[in-house]
């Protein structure tokens, strides 16, 4: 009888030898677990700035701010939104800007003059900013042939070019090119999804 008592008696020891072991291992997994990707990704967020750190704007960037405020560009343009980037300090080239209110006649690459003010703004702002170099990109939405369409954004944005050309800024600083109906942003079966695709951008390559 005192045999059998001392096996129980061990047996139930090595029992809960066991549970505890196996107690600790799961409690350190799961202390070791991955974070889900999201959480992931929000820390990522969170630490942007050790990428994109503030930078002190020189005197000659002031300078080129001060000069460029005396003439104020319209609220939301394609000026304004490149003159806020340059003024915040923070630069992340390959930024992508939009041209908010330059028009061209449907189907064809004349300007509608009266929105071509970010033209000449743009043309302002390169000048201000020797250094600048810009990649140009116009696109169409999907209506018609998708080759005419391809040549209508070249020529948009080759007029852009020549306009900025005219004011002095040397070809190499600005890149054109024309995709037509590619890469469409908003939906084409839409009146307001294919007025998204007809867009003109402009990616910042370079700034000082």
């Amino acid at each position: 009888m005192k045999k059998s008592t001392s096996t129980v008696i061990i047996s139930f020891g090595i029992i809960q030898c066991l549970a505890v072991i196996g107690c600790m291992t799961f409690m350190q997994c799961k202390k070791t677990e991955p974070k889900p990707i999201k959480d992931i990704g929000k820390a990522l967020n969170a630490n942007d700035s050790i990428y994109l750190q503030k930078t002190a704007l020189t005197p000659e960037t002031k300078a080129a701010l001060d000069l460029l405020a005396k003439q104020p560009m319209a609220e939301g343009s394609l000026g304004e939104q490149l003159v806020t980037f340059i003024g915040a300090g923070i630069y992340d080239f390959g930024e992508m800007f939009k041209f908010m209110d330059l028009k061209f006649h449907e189907r064809d690459a004349v300007v509608i003059e009266k929105t071509r003010h970010e033209i000449d703004d743009l043309g302002r702002i390169m000048l201000a900013f020797p250094q600048m170099k810009i990649r140009l990109e116009a696109y169409t939405d999907n209506t018609g042939s998708a080759k005419k369409n391809e040549q209508v954004t070249i020529d948009r944005v080759n007029y852009i070019k020549s306009q900025l050309l005219s004011f002095g800024i040397t070809e190499d600083r600005v890149e054109a090119k024309g995709f037509g109906p590619k890469y469409p942003v908003g939906d084409n079966k839409t009146p307001v999804g294919q007025m998204i695709n007809n867009r003109i951008e402009l990616v910042l390559v370079k700034l000082f």
